[in-house]
C-alpha cells in the first residue's frame, strides 16, 4: 500500500488528534484528493467548493503547492504534505 505522510501544525493537530497522520493512496492521487479526504474524515475545513481554505498553507516536499500544480499535483509514495493554518489580521 503507497502513503503519503501528512504532518500537522498546531493547532490543526489538535483539531485532528495527531501530529502526523499516513494518509493511503492510489496512484494518480492528487493534493485536493489528500485534502478532501482528511476534510470528510476529520470535519475540517480544509477544501472549501473544490478549492483550498484560504486560511491553510499546505507544502509538498517543502514546496508551497502553489509554485506546483496547486491542488492538482500528483503524490507520489512517500511524499510529506505539511498543512499550516495561518492567520490573516490587519
Amino acid at each position: 500500500m503507497s502513503y503519503v505522510k501528512v504532518k500537522l501544525i498546531p493547532p490543526l493537530d489538535k483539531e485532528v488528534g495527531s501530529k502526523e497522520i499516513n494518509v493511503s493512496m492510489k496512484e494518480n492521487t492528487t493534493v485536493f484528493d489528500i485534502l478532501n479526504k482528511l476534510s470528510l474524515e476529520y470535519k475540517v475545513r480544509l477544501v472549501i467548493d473544490n478549492d483550498l481554505n484560504p486560511g491553510y498553507l499546505v507544502l509538498l516536499n517543502d514546496k508551497d503547492i502553489n509554485v506546483l500544480e496547486g491542488l492538482k499535483t500528483k503524490v507520489k509514495n512517500g511524499d510529506i504534505l505539511i498543512i499550516i493554518p495561518v492567520s490573516h489580521g490587519g
